[in-house]
This record gives structure tokens, C-alpha cells and sequence, in this order.
């Protein structure tokens, strides 16, 4: 599965988020994914907004030229309706971009804190999320024809990678809008829930969510 990966260049300033989450976890991600040093693409902290983003979209969109990139990974901070380090990509610009190969089934991860909340959860249904960054990215992938695309990101401020709060958000086959999504792993069972936190911390899982049903997750946690 041809991938990409997207993280800053630097630490931001006085904080070591880079060397300290961002790198070394998109590093074994990488590694886990057999995903090429060029298909790396480092947002330049040094340039203002406006540079750095037509420059990581151009570099997207020349990698895109080839066979399709379903699995991917943006790594660095979120927020509810923006990635800070890529403030002028609006969620439709970049999934427009991202899914300019037309791939129905691209495979996204946002790990960036925040981006998967939105409106709350549903009592009933468990779905939430509607109005947020990750759910535009899935609007906007369905509505470019990736339809069958997957979603997966994080829903409160925590580890770029070991926060166990993750949404996903389907395009379930529909070209346009759709309505939220829901947790992969619920909160309804603190056991599981527990499990599943010292899972994400603890072994590959957290690299491997975003390719997987949450039938698929939850039996990998219940059976370890």
C-alpha cells in the first residue's frame, strides 16, 4: 500500500514536539508501513503559513502523480477546525488535494489532537464529531470520490499518537456529506477501555488503527 507521511520540520518553538512525538513516531510508522524517505513530506516551520502550505501541497500533489497513495499520515498538532502547523490548508483544500488520485478507499490518519471532535456524541447512535476538521477531510475526500475513505483522529488534546480518545469518520460509499462518526473503541466498557489505553502506549496498535474495523481492534485487544 503506497503511503505518504506529513509532519513538521522543527520543533515549534520552546517545545520539543517534534523530536520528542512528531519524529520518532512517524519514524516507526514508516518503518512499520515500508513507506520511502521521499514519501515524507516536512511542513517548513521557518516559512510563514501561506509558503509552507502551497509548498507541502505541491510536493503532495507530485507525489500523487503516480499510483494511488491510500495510507496516510499527517503528524503534528490539531485542533477542532485547523492543523496550527498548517493553518492556511483548510480541510476540503487539503483532502482535495489528497484525493486527487480518486482512490475510493484512501486510509487517513490524523494524528493531531482535537481534529476528530466536533458535535458530541449521540446517546443512542454514538456518533459525534459532526462539524470538525477530520469530519470536513472525509466530507471532502467523498465528495472528490473517494467514498469508501476512511478517517481516523484523535478527539481531545493528548499524545499525538498514544491518545486512546479516536474517532472515525467513513465515507460508507456516499459522494458528499455525511454526519460524524463514531468512537473506535467506546467507552461503554472500562475493562476494554483500559486495554485498549495500555495498548496504544504500549505496542504497534497505535500505527495500525487506522487500516482497521473496530471489530478488528477491539479482538486484538480483548485476545492479548
Amino acid at each position: 500500500m503506497r503511503g505518504l507521511v506529513i509532519l513538521p520540520s522543527a520543533n515549534s518553538h520552546g517545545k520539543h514536539d517534534q523530536t520528542g512525538a512528531f519524529l520518532p513516531e512517524s519514524q516507526k510508522f514508516q518503518r512499520l508501513h515500508g513507506i520511502p524517505d521521499d514519501h515524507v513530506v516536512l511542513v517548513d516551520l521557518s516559512k510563514d503559513q501561506g509558503a509552507r502550505a502551497a509548498e507541502v501541497l505541491a510536493k503532495v500533489v507530485a507525489l500523487g502523480k503516480g499510483e494511488p497513495i491510500l495510507n496516510i499520515l499527517f503528524a503534528g498538532h490539531g485542533l477542532r477546525g485547523s492543523l496550527p502547523q498548517l493553518r492556511g490548508v483548510t480541510a476540503p483544500k487539503l483532502a482535495g488535494v489528497l484525493a486527487s488520485v480518486k482512490h475510493p478507499a484512501a486510509r487517513v490518519y490524523l494524528a493531531a489532537c482535537s481534529t476528530g471532535d466536533g458535535t458530541p456524541a449521540e446517546p443512542l447512535t454514538g456518533v459525534g464529531g459532526d462539524g470538525g476538521f477530520a469530519d470536513g477531510v472525509r466530507d471532502a475526500f467523498a465528495q472528490a470520490g473517494s467514498v469508501d475513505v476512511w478517517v481516523t483522529a484523535h478527539v481531545t488534546a493528548g499524545h499525538a499518537f498514544w491518545n486512546p480518545e479516536v474517532r472515525r469518520f467513513e465515507g460508507k460509499g456516499l459522494q458528499g456529506a455525511a454526519a460524524g462518526g463514531t468512537y473506535l473503541v467506546p467507552h461503554g466498557d472500562p475493562k476494554l477501555f483500559a486495554k485498549w489505553r495500555r495498548h496504544m502506549k504500549e505496542t504497534d496498535l497505535r500505527f495500525r488503527i487506522h487500516l482497521m474495523t473496530p471489530a478488528e481492534v477491539r479482538a486484538e485487544i480483548e485476545t492479548a
